[in-house]
Formats: C-alpha cells, structure tokens, sequence
C-alpha cells in the first residue's frame, strides 16, 4: 500500500477543519503538528448589533415606547435562531470560512443594569459555540461597538452607560447629539454613510472621552461613589471576564479581543472650533464641537449642513437651526464640558465661546501633550489582560488585527473596475500619481500594497506576532444596486477578486465582513443601511448551483443558496502548510491555484520539536482547500515539483505529502539555496510548488464572461485593462485624474512650506478648479492689509500655469486694473511638474516685500505708473500702498465684498471674543 492509498485512514480532517490546539510561533499559528496556518472566515454578523426582542432591532424600525426600554431587551438569536445553525455552520465550512468573528456587543450581555448579566444569552451563546467543532470552527469573540452604542447611532454598550455620565437619549435628536437610525431617518437620507459621522458628535466623543479618560478630563463627576471612567472601566472589563469564565471551556474560542474600532473621542483635539474634514467625515448635519457644547446645553445653533461632492467627499449645502426648542440634553441640566472649564456662556453677548480650546490636547493640571494611544488605550488593555506595547515587553498571545476597506469605492458606492485609488497612500503624504491605478490588475496592484504596509506596520510596531485581518469586505449595493435588479454582480466578482486576491497574496489571515442571515434587498444587513453580506435571503434556492447530479453530498445541502459574490469568495487556499509559505495565488480568470512553501530548515525542525509532534505524518503534509463550486466534477491538472498528491473531492481537499528525510539537508534561503523542481512559479529554493488548475472543456468562469475594456480618450483604439496601467502616461488619462491632482495639492499644502505663513486658501463650493485665498500682511508698504486673491487653475495645469487676480483695488507694479497679477518675473517659462501652485502662492506673499519690488523689470509690470512711482517717489508710493490696505480691511470689502462660492468669510467679532481670543494666542 503506497502512502496515499490509506488517505482514508490517515486524514481525518478536511484543510479548512480547525479542530486542533491552535498557537504561535514568531509571525505563523500553528497547529499542533507545528504546520504554519493560514486562516481564513467572516464575521457573524452585522444584525448581531441588535436586539431580537421586544421587538426585532432593525434600526429602519421605531416604536416611541419599545425602542427606549433598553434595560428589557434580549439577543437571544443573535446571529441567528439555535435550531438553524447546523445549516450556516455547514453553508460557513462548504465554502471554507471556518474562523468565526464573533460580534458579542456590551449590550447584548449587560443590558439590565451594571452587573446584571443577561445568563440566558450567554447561555445561547455557548449551546452555539458548542456545536462549532462539528464544523470544524473556531471563534474569536468580538466586543462589537460603532460610535460607542445603539442610542448613540452605532451599536455597542447599553443605554445606561449615558445615565451613568449624564445623558438623555430621548433628547438626543433634538440637541444633535447623535444621528440616530431609529429616530432620525427620513426618506431620502443618503444611508449608510450618516451614522459615521457620530463619531464627531456630542453623545459619542463624550461617552469615548470619559471612558478612556474622564479621571483625567472630567474628575469632578462622580457616579454611585466611583469615578464616571473607572464606573465604566470596571463594567465594562468585568461584563467580559464574566464572559469569558463562562466560555473558557469551550475548544472553539480561540481568544477576545479588546473593543471593534475604538475611537478618542475629544482627546487630543488640539483646538474646539472645528473638526478636520481630513480625518473625519463631516457630512448632514455638522456642529463644530463648540456648538456641540451650546446645543446640548439648550442653546439654539445654525449649523452648516454638508452633502456629497466631489472631488472632496462632501461639501456644505445650506445651515439649518437645531435645537429651536432649548431643550437640555443633560439629565441635571450641567454640561459636563462647561462644568470642567472648557467653554462658557457669554455674560455680555449671552453667546457661547471657548475658555480653553487646547483643554483635550494637554493633561489639565501639568499641561503635558497627551497621547491617546500611550496615555489612555494602553493602560486600559492592560487591565483588560492584554499585552503591554513595548519593544522589549510584547506579551506572547497577542495578534495585530487591523481592518481595511477601499474608502474611496465604500463611500461613493462605485466600482467598475477602470480606475481605483490608494487612499492609503495619500493618507501618508503620497502624490495622486503613484495613488492611482487603472484596470482589473491595477486594481489587485493597489490593494496589494496597501496590506502589505499593514502587515509590515504590525510587525515594525508589535513585534513578530501574527496578524488576522479583522474586517475587510465590499458593499453590495454598489452603481446605484443596478445588480439586484439585472442580476449581473460582475463588478462586484472583480471588486472581491481584487480584494481577496491582496489578501491571499500577503499571506494573510482575514474575517470577511459579513454573514448577515437577515440581508435582504431593500434593508441590506438590517443595520444603518449598510449592505456587506456575502449571504443574502433573498438569492437563498434561486441563483447559485444546487449540485443535484449526485456527484458530491454537498449536492444534497443546497449550500450554495443564499450566496452572493461566490465566485470570488470561495477560492482555494492553503491553509495548513508543512513549512513555511512563500507564495499563494489564486487566477479566477483561468481557474488556477499556484503556491509555494519552504520546508523547516533542521535549525527550524529542532526549535519547533520543542512544542510541536513533528513526528506524526501530518508534519509533512499540506492541506490545501479546493471549493467544489469551482473546480467540483472536472479531473484537476496537477503540477508539483516534489513530494505527492492526493485530491478529496468529498472533503474538498488536495493533500501533499513529502518525505522530509528523502529532501536532504536544507540551509538557509540567506545563506545559500537548493534547487528543488522544474517549475517557473517554483524557483525559490529550497521549496515545495503545487500549481493546479481546473480542466476546463470549452467553458469560462462567471467573472470572465464580461470583459471590460478601458478607452483612451484621445482615439478610439482599445486598450486591455490589463496592461493598461503600463501604456502610457497616467496624467493623460482623464480629467478624473486631473481633478484628484489638483485635490492632492491642496491637500498637500498642509505640509511644511508649502502654504505661506500669512495665507489661507480654500478651493470653490462649486468649482475645484478656483481657489480662494486671503493674505495678511505685517509690514512694509502695505502693511496691515487684507488682500483677497482668486487663483484660476485652467483645465489644462499643469501643462499651464495658474492665473492670480486680487478682489479689492490694488496699486501694485504687477497687478493690472483688473485686479490681475503678473508672475511672468518668477515664472518665465512655466514647467509643468515642477512648478506648482505652492510656488506660485509663496511669489504672491513675497512681491509685498522691498527685495521683490526692488528687483522688478519694466517688461514684467502691468501697472507702469506704480512701476514709475517706486522707482521715483517711495513716499507717495508707500501711501498709495497704503490705501489699498487701508481699502482692504474695511466692512464693505472684508464682510461683502466675496463671491457665494467662496468658503473664506469674514464676520465681526465683539470686543469680549476678542479678547478672549487674543488670551488664547
């Protein structure tokens, strides 16, 4: 009997069975053979934010009473009934997602009341847990929470924790507190993207700021003897110990985490006029944090409304007044804001103003900076028994799990698969042109990359710890939801494919989001709109194969209904490796698998011994998952370069096998190589490569059936999407691009020296391609002035240069009566990417300066007289200067005189503001 003839006997396991002790070693789990483990599965779920009684949680659902009882609620049946979970656990291990994130809100476990733990719950949730090694699952218990609770917009902690820091929810809608789906939807809301923006409202930064910090920012408020921050701290760490004493016994539990998406709230903010639209998104209804303040506290408030644009994401649409009624969204009706000295009402103007706007930026009694992540977050996943971040103090059990989402495709809803955008990239300081990529593998290109930065991060500031991508996805509702009525989801196969394709590629572990057993069509997974799920009612027994020709007993299960996007989703993978992996790959265009891995070193084998059976045949033998949805019913063509294979079409799985003593004495990949096989894909050595592919029979994949192709603008010769990105130049591709190189510039003026001292500039409400700017100047001949400008960017920068006209009269050498400035001086002959608008601002401050006015030349001057005049009368000169100065601070040109799109205003301040903000300088 050859080895592979007792498969049967030997393999008891299917490759995407976790059913085994699972560790670590350096950046790899581990099995207890010491195989390196790759794993990968979804969270469950979206709908699990909710409660299923007294009524069912949807947030598109309201009833004035039952929705306020917050203490009366229950999840049992969250992610879905106990009687239905035999068939998602066996629809989870069909398609080989086998590692549960496990969404378990504070809520769901804490909602009576601090203490009160809801035992019939966590008693649904083990009888759940219980039955996941039959699946072969594991589990990693997720304290899910979005904009800190229900109440608060999101999902996480119960309604009493804002009792607990002072708050009524019942008035959260009146005072803007919060963007509430229950409460504030109305027809045409543009949902999903509202309930982000909680994360910059008064009900969430105050709960986040008083949980992670109120000892230091808010000491005086007590609750029931204890601190409001140690109140939630220790209900919070106590409702999950609990937790976990009543799980700890459980195989498939494979850890906790500490909290989803943990936000500072106001801490570090280093001023409280406004928040940056670069790191929050400002959208609908947008107070500042200081009209935040007044409107909690009863005080009426115009309020700037933002709406969708582009190129920047939002722009204002109109104000509105909020909280005509002057309700109080304080039980005791006392800020706690105002109580601690933040901000105050106006004796004079009877105004809200700040007292201090640097208050959350500086420890309030030693005036040290504060750090969110050093100060706060780390001390408390400590108590959480958590590692301490540390250099040289990494605590052995925990794992990096970052999230990741295309924002820009998230946001707009739109992907076609013709151009993405590495917004990573440019969050770091990167330019639009290494941030934009073009057709289906620019798009594999970008996201490739950018995961690959999130992986090295983890390992640069955690140390060499294994890193499980927590949640990554795509929205279902993408171009406008045309799929769900034509049935086509070709873009989102390619989305998915692009994304699954970085993952894979990087080695990672990931928990796709999600698997709602709620989503349907019109409320998507039931919470805030959103629409993630790979499984959706209603595609359950209508679209995908039934597998009834008797071939496999996954034919009889109909395990595929339900499923969206399976072409990409399910994909083979490699998930218990006898070695090391180098490479995985999956080609959904021609069907084929290529992975590489290296077999442990003797240095290695001898380390791993220690903790691991490396005796046992499993150490020698890699499981890798092959879906029957793709490759099911066809003979496989199967390539290696080493070893032997045997294929489970029942179980889904490809073994290889090798004998580790017959592979000879192997050195390190640094220090020297050995030549193992024949295969192009399988020249890093020493290793082991198994390519294969599906026998297909005059057939395409469903992806490949619709071939998008990009045009170039400039003829109408086609280009293939992909090789696209390498043909020609990226800055003649369109005028998309253009208008995201002009978006990154001004962006980019943040940066040091790009933007002169002196000079504010924002682009037009209506037109990117106009910026308005103001500049003040201290000295010399115009000396206190106030000078508007307009920079007029033509449609062909940068190829042109910008044009400069100045909005209040000027008497300038360079500028004409039109108000038009001359830069042809510093600018004789413009180069395009290498003279920006950056440039072209700093000449507009330095030609107010003696040395520019004394170096200039008759030919360049527009205005001849004032030319003549500096060159023979500075007097005179100096007090024509001055009058333009003089002109340009008055109330007709500083408060009137602008265009409507010009987001640069001017308002009068009273003398009490004024001095209030002068103390603060």
């Amino acid at each position: 009997m050859s080895k592979l003839e007792s498969i049967e006997s030997t393999y008891s396991r299917v490759a995407q069975d976790w059913n085994t002790p699972i560790t670590h070693s350096g950046q790899w789990f581990k099995d207890s053979y010491g195989r390196t483990l790759l794993m990968r599965g979804i969270n469950v779920c979206g709908s699990s934010k909710l409660p299923t009684s007294p009524y069912a949680g949807s947030t598109h659902l309201y009833d004035d009473i039952l929705f306020w009882d917050h203490r009366n609620v229950s999840f049992v049946g969250r992610p879905f009934p106990l009687n239905e979970a035999d068939e998602h656990f066996s629809r989870l291990r069909a398609w080989g997602l086998t590692l549960i994130r496990f969404l378990v809100p504070w809520e769901s476990i804490e909602h009576s009341g601090p203490g009160l733990y809801d035992e019939e719950y966590i008693e649904y949730l083990r009888s759940l847990i219980e039955l996941m090694p039959k699946y072969g699952l594991k589990c990693v218990i997720d304290p899910h929470q979005d904009t800190w609770s229900r109440f608060s917009g999101g999902s996480g902690a119960p309604g009493w924790t804002f009792e607990v820091a002072g708050l009524n929810i019942k008035h959260f809608k009146e005072t803007g507190a919060a963007y509430v789906h229950n409460t504030n939807a109305v027809p045409g809301d543009p949902l999903p993207m509202v309930w982000p923006t909680n994360y910059t409202k008064l009900a969430s930064c105050t709960m986040f700021t008083l949980f992670f910090a109120g000892d230091t920012f808010a000491p005086n408020r007590k609750y029931e003897g204890k601190s409001i921050q140690q109140f939630l701290n220790d209900s919070f760490i106590n409702a999950y110990q609990h937790l976990a004493t009543r799980l700890v016994d459980l195989e498939s539990v494979l850890g906790f985490e500490f909290m989803n998406e943990p936000h500072p709230g106001y801490i570090g903010l280093n001023h409280l006029q406004e928040f940056d639209p670069i790191v929050n998104l400002i959208f609908g209804d947008s107070p500042s944090p200081l009209q935040s303040f007044a409107l909690g506290d009863g005080i009426p408030q115009t309020v700037g409304v933002y709406i969708k644009s582009w190129p920047f994401p939002t722009k204002k649409s109109h104000d509105r007044v909020i909280n005509a009624s002057k309700t109080s969204v304080w039980l005791n009706n006392d800020c706690i804001w105002k109580q601690h000295g933040v901000w105050k009402v106006d004796q004079a103007t009877d105004k809200p103003v700040l007292v201090d706007s640097n208050y959350f930026s500086k420890h309030p009694v030693t005036g040290d900076k504060v750090s969110f992540y050093d100060d706060f977050y780390v001390p408390l996943v400590n108590r959480y028994r958590a590692p301490v971040y540390k250099e040289t103090d990494h605590h052995h059990n925990v794992v990096f799990s970052p999230h990741w989402y295309d924002l820009n495709c998230v946001f707009y809803k739109k992907f076609n698969g013709k151009i993405t955008h590495d917004v990573q990239c440019l969050q770091r300081g990167g330019n639009v042109i290494s941030a934009t990529y073009f057709g289906q593998s620019g798009a594999k290109k970008n996201y490739r990359g950018q995961i690959k930065n999130i992986k090295q991060d983890g390992l640069r500031d955690m140390g060499d710890k294994p890193c499980i991508l927590g949640e990554v996805g795509i929205p279902m509702d993408l171009n406008d939801k045309l799929a769900f009525t034509d049935n086509n989801y070709t873009s989102h196969v390619n989305f998915l494919d692009a994304v699954i394709y970085a993952l894979e590629t990087n080695l990672m572990n990931f928990t796709l989001w999600n698997y709602d057993v709620c989503n349907d069509h019109e409320y998507g997974d039931h919470w805030n709109g959103e629409n993630f799920s790979i499984y959706s009612v209603k595609k359950a027994k209508r679209d995908y194969l039934e597998h009834d020709d008797g071939n496999s007993k996954l034919s009889k299960k109909h395990l595929y209904d339900g499923g969206r996007v399976l072409e990409a989703v399910l994909r083979p993978y490699a998930s218990k490796i006898a070695g090391t992996p180098i490479e995985s790959e999956f080609d959904l265009k021609n069907i084929k698998y290529t992975f590489s891995f290296i077999p442990f070193t003797k240095q290695q084998q001898t380390k791993l011994q220690e903790r691991y059976n490396l005796i046992d045949r499993n150490a020698c033998t890699t499981e890798i998952f092959v879906p029957y949805f793709h490759f099911g019913g066809k003979p496989l063509n199967i390539q290696i370069n080493v070893g032997e294979c045997d294929y489970d079409e029942e179980k889904q799985t490809l073994y290889h096998t090798y004998d580790r003593e017959s592979m000879g004495p192997y050195v390190s990949p640094s220090t020297g190589a050995r030549k193992v096989g024949g295969l192009a894909s399988a020249t890093r050595s020493p290793n082991v490569s198994n390519v294969f592919s599906r026998v297909r029979k005059n057939s395409t994949s469903a992806s490949s059936s619709h071939h998008h192709r990009l045009q170039r603008l400039s003829s109408c010769e086609d280009w293939d999407e992909e090789n696209i990105g390498e043909t020609y130049a990226p800055h003649l591709i369109s005028e998309y691009f253009k208008k995201y190189e002009l978006m990154t510039e001004f962006i980019n003026l943040k940066n040091p020296n790009h933007c002169p001292l002196g000079i504010y500039i924002m682009p037009s409400s209506e037109n990117l391609n106009v910026w308005y700017g103001v500049l003040f100047v201290h000295q010399g001949y115009y000396r206190s002035g106030a000078f508007k400008f307009r920079v007029a960017i033509p449609e062909s920068y940068p190829e042109y240069p910008p044009a400069v006209t100045f909005m209040s009269d000027m008497f300038h050498p360079l500028v004409d009566g039109g108000g038009n400035l001359s830069i042809s001086q510093q600018f004789p002959t413009w180069r395009p990417y290498e003279d920006y608008i950056f440039h072209v601002l700093h000449y507009i401050k330095n030609i107010f300066k003696k040395a520019v006015l004394d170096r200039l030349v008759d030919k360049h001057c527009h205005n001849k007289e004032a030319y003549r005049l500096y060159r023979t009368d500075a007097n005179i000169f100096g007090k024509l200067a001055q009058q333009c100065a003089q002109l340009s601070i008055t109330e007709s040109y500083l408060f009137d005189h602008f265009p409507d799109d010009n987001m640069i205003k001017f308002s009068p301040i009273s003398e009490g503001k004024y001095g209030t903000y002068v103390k603060q300088l």
